[in-house]
């Protein structure tokens, strides 16, 4: 009986072992497939988002300034050291030999969202039918600034996207002849939701304004509001982070940068390389996540890239 009862307990302790490493095994299978499936979502929303770019931004003194205007949320201070990428010369996305020389740990473009038809000029009710008289009609295109840069939360990073409110296409507001049709398609603009306005320039920084139409002017701004509905984080932080330096290279962080601790760390777990002309640019997105709940010795990370030309 002794005997017995000792091979017995054996038995249930191996059959028991098994069990719980079977289980183990098939949770981390279960989260590296969640994972994966979070960080393939935020990549095409990304793409998706860059398809219908008009322009985007590099680290030279238009980017600087612009990432520097935007009027970020106090609990989403970017990371000390973020960088847009460069666009150098060469064909060929890779590894770096010093840090920051190309590659970028943000993303900031101008997406186009839609063009708003705005009809103006005398109306009369004669005859129990409404008249139209004179009216001309415009076109203003509103775009939204986006951009994707990391915030220190807690003891590790998320993933910030910062959305700006609408931006009317300035130089077509100006462009129009009649001040009375100029103060009503503002005012249908502001009526729209549409309460800011921006002046592209090729050669400077863009000039940013806020509508008023009260006085039928474009006032000049120093910084672009977000749009609090759109604005957000991209992570729970609770499920998913943003793999730190310190998650090490074998799990994709620093694939194509230099890794360096200086000024919070950099690049961390989102890469951004750019190349190609600026009306047909061709971008490189690397994103490693790690799971928040992972144990010691049992990562469980998603190291993804994707690489495609913007519009396409």
């Amino acid at each position: 009986m002794a005997v017995a009862c000792t091979v017995m307990a054996v038995f249930f302790v191996l059959v028991s072992h098994l069990m719980t490493s079977t289980y183990s095994t098939a949770e981390h299978g279960t989260q590296a497939s969640r994972i994966d499936a979070r960080n393939q979502q935020l990549l095409d929303q990304m793409q998706s988002e860059v398809s219908a770019a008009v322009e985007i931004f590099q680290q030279d003194d238009i980017g600087m300034e612009l990432f520097e205007t935007l009027q970020k949320p106090e609990q989403a201070v970017p990371l000390e050291f973020t960088s847009l990428p460069r666009v150098l010369g060469g064909r060929v996305f890779g590894r770096e030999l010093r840090s920051g020389a190309r590659t970028g740990n943000a993303l900031v473009f101008a997406k186009w969202e839609r063009t708003k038809k705005i009809e103006c000029g005398e109306r009369s009710d004669e005859g129990g039918e409404q008249d139209h008289k004179d009216t001309t009609k415009y076109e203003i295109d509103v775009y939204r600034l986006i951009c994707y840069y990391l915030v220190p939360v807690g003891d590790g990073l998320n993933l910030f996207r910062f959305v700006s409110e609408g931006l009317a296409d300035a130089t077509q507001i100006e462009a129009i002849e009649l001040a009375e049709d100029q103060l009503e398609v503002m005012r249908k603009l502001v009526g729209d939701k549409v309460t800011g306005a921006w002046r592209r320039d090729v050669v400077a920084p863009p000039d940013w304004f806020v509508i008023n139409p009260s006085r039928g002017t474009m006032d000049s701004v120093e910084f672009i509001a977000q749009d609090p509905q759109q604005a957000k984080f991209m992570l729970d932080p609770k499920v998913y982070a943003i793999a730190s330096n310190d998650a090490g290279e074998s799990i994709g962080v620093g694939e194509f940068g230099v890794k360096t601790s200086q000024q919070g760390g950099f690049p961390h777990g989102f890469e951004v390389q750019m190349m190609g002309p600026p009306s047909e640019r061709e971008l490189l997105l690397h994103l490693t996540l790690v799971s928040a709940s992972s144990r010691a010795g049992s990562e469980v990370y998603s190291n993804l890239r994707r690489q495609f030309v913007q519009g396409r």
